[in-house]
């Protein structure tokens, strides 16, 4: 059934990116709006210097940011996502990739179907290669081979995941514009999570603080 799960997830992606060409040509074009994809991702820094650890942070950030921006800003898949999930598949015994190929056609259509980047980030986590998983059952995280974690001294919000990391928000910034050039990005989402109840909040006034000047140092 994981297979059928991640056909199911590639085919609502291929539905998205067709449905935002078509919407860019039949409605924007008419009201002159403008029209981008929202995509929530958190910054994953390499745990250690060696290039095993840099590859698996890139990897990362492909898997999870760039199998929704390439192909609209780029008009393929990542091209790690391509390899590592027609690897895998071949050695689980599949006639071709569980990542199913765009078009030539279907590149066109899709790419540059945007106007900005609307960006969501909260936090950030550490990043480990590892070892391979064991050719099984298939699935995104056996696809990906990383391990994640975060720093035990990272300040945290009301929930286990939300770490308060404001450099990696200028390092996620760095790294959309290495990669996908001058897009003009708009952050649509930022913020910390608590239930201390209290409406004197200074903890909340720093994380804006470090956030926003993480922003004007990229």
């Amino acid at each position: 059934w994981l297979p059928r799960v991640f056909m199911f997830v590639v085919s609502c992606l291929f539905f998205f990116f067709f449905a935002s060409y078509f919407y860019l040509i039949y409605q924007f074009s008419t009201f002159e709006g403008t029209i981008t994809i929202v995509i929530d991702t958190t910054w994953f820094e390499p745990g250690s210097d060696s290039e095993e650890d840099q590859e698996a942070a890139e990897r990362m950030l492909q898997f999870t940011f760039g199998l929704y921006a390439n192909p609209i800003f780029m008009g393929n898949w990542p091209q790690v996502v391509i390899d590592r999930i027609a690897e895998r598949s071949e050695l689980e015994g599949f006639s071709s990739s569980r990542l199913p190929a765009f078009t030539d056609e279907e590149i066109v259509y899709i790419k540059g179907t945007y106007d900005y980047l609307a960006l969501n980030h909260y936090s950030t986590l550490m990043v480990n290669a590892t070892a391979d998983a064991p050719i099984g059952d298939p699935s995104y995280d056996n696809d990906i081979s990383v391990l994640a974690w975060r720093q035990p001294e990272w300040p945290s919000g009301s929930a286990d995941w939300f770490a308060v990391v404001p450099w990696g928000m200028r390092r996620l910034l760095v790294w959309l514009k290495k990669t996908y050039g001058d897009v003009e990005i708009i952050i649509t989402e930022n913020g910390l999570s608590d239930n201390t109840g209290i409406m004197e909040d200074d903890h909340r006034v720093s994380y804006y603080q470090g956030y926003l000047s993480a922003c004007l140092d990229a």
